[in-house]
Order: structure tokens, then sequence, then C-alpha cells
């Protein structure tokens, strides 16, 4: 047994912390892709803070998991309402349209946070992987401007991968005409 799992499970309900290591056993569920796990308690811990901001990040996180479009509908309204930081909301509605291959949804939502003015380095690792995967010519495009523009520039292997979707791009323009 992992020790946030024992703390967890020696801790009753009534004790203050509950929730918290409730929360990090949730977590700890999914990093090791135990979802089933992971729904089976959040339900006990959405009971006990509902309208709580973390409880409803992670129900999105877990929606997404899941593909239970339903609820991250749910999760994002509730997250709106509260004034949840934008760009960590753009960057759980990226995660999801990357999740169920939107590729016209993700384009927008990437391109709109690249359009920012600066965004913080965990959210920009987060989404240039994600960008970088779905080789999507829109928001490479956009990925290429804000690291023009903010001086930094891509790894040798992510600079490949980007030639590869510009060059296709190239190609299917010039067939067209």
């Amino acid at each position: 047994m992992e020790i946030i799992e024992k703390k967890f499970r020696d801790t009753t309900i009534a004790n203050k912390k509950y929730v918290k290591r409730l929360t990090d056993y949730i977590y700890f569920l999914m990093d090791k892709e135990r979802v089933v796990e992971s729904k089976y308690y959040f339900d006990k811990l959405i009971a006990l803070k509902p309208l709580h901001i973390k409880t409803n990040v992670l129900g999105y996180k877990l929606a997404i998991k899941t593909f239970d479009n339903e609820s991250v509908v749910k999760f994002d309204k509730l997250l709106c309402k509260q004034r949840y930081n934008e760009e960590l909301l753009l960057t759980l509605q990226l995660q999801y349209y990357y999740s169920v291959n939107s590729k016209h949804n993700f384009s927008k939502v990437a391109c709109f946070l690249l359009n920012k003015k600066s965004l913080t380095e965990k959210t920009f690792s987060d989404i240039g992987l994600l960008i970088l995967s779905q080789d999507c010519y829109e928001p490479i495009a956009g990925l290429c401007k804000y690291l023009h523009k903010n001086n930094k520039s891509l790894h040798k292997t992510a600079e490949s991968r980007v030639r590869k979707t510009v060059l296709h791009k190239l190609i299917t323009v010039l067939r067209a005409k």
C-alpha cells in the first residue's frame, strides 16, 4: 500500500484533513491510470465539497480522462461562474478538445491562448506539447508567432515536427493551385 493511500485510509471523515487527503488520493489514482477508482472516490469528494474550485478542477480533469462530455460542460460552467483563472480554464478546454480530437475547437482555443501577451511556463509547456502532437497547421503557426514575439526557440526535435507540419501545409496549398 502506498503512503498516500495509507494516509487517506487512516483518516476519518470527521478529520479536518480528510478532504485534502481524499483529493490527493484521487490525483494519485489518476496518475496511476486507475480511472474507475478515481471516479468512485471523486463522487465521495463532490458530495462533501460540491462548489469548491479544486473539486471542480479535479472533476474537469477526471471528465476529460473518462470522455464524459456532460460533466465537462458542467464543470466548465461551474468554473466560469466561479471566475477561475482564465488561462488555466482555457488549458483544460484545450486538453478536452485534444482528447476528443476536435481539431477546429482545439485550433481556436490554442490560437487564442497564444495570442495573449505571455503565458506562464507551465501553461506554455502544457499547451506546447499538445500543439506539437496535434499536427495541425494553425496552432503551430500561432506557436511560432508566440515564440518569435517572446524571443524563445524550440528544441531541435520539436522544430523538426514543426517543419514537417509546415511542409505538409505548403504541399497542400501548392497542389490546390
